[in-house]
């Protein structure tokens, strides 16, 4: 999942092709995901899916190359657009505030 501006379309449209490529270059079943707009159409979420057997060894082999190249391809696009985001900079921010503490 990346976090991107809505309001570059082909920029999207771009991150979509190369998780498509990626996938394919792998064997991998994959397929866009969804894209939702945020913050009145100023941001979007964007999931793009891979999917494998996990009882299969040659497939997780599969899925971890084509995860370690989509993860390359996404620090690409965050050093070129500093808007561009990964779900992983956005997890698990906010969880220590103290509201959050007093429900522990």
């Amino acid at each position: 999942m990346l976090y991107l501006p809505f309001d570059n379309i082909d920029l999207i449209d771009e991150i979509n092709g190369e998780f498509n490529r990626i996938g394919n270059s792998n064997n991998l079943t994959n397929d866009y995901g969804w894209l939702s707009p945020l913050d009145f159409g100023k941001s979007s979420v964007l999931e793009y899916d891979y999917y494998y057997d996990a009882w299969e060894p040659s497939d997780v082999n599969r899925a971890q190359h084509a995860v370690q190249e989509a993860a390359g391809m996404i620090e690409r696009f965050r050093k070129a657009d500093s808007r561009i985001k990964s779900v992983l900079d956005l997890f698990n921010q906010g969880f220590s505030r103290m509201e959050s503490l007093l429900y522990l």
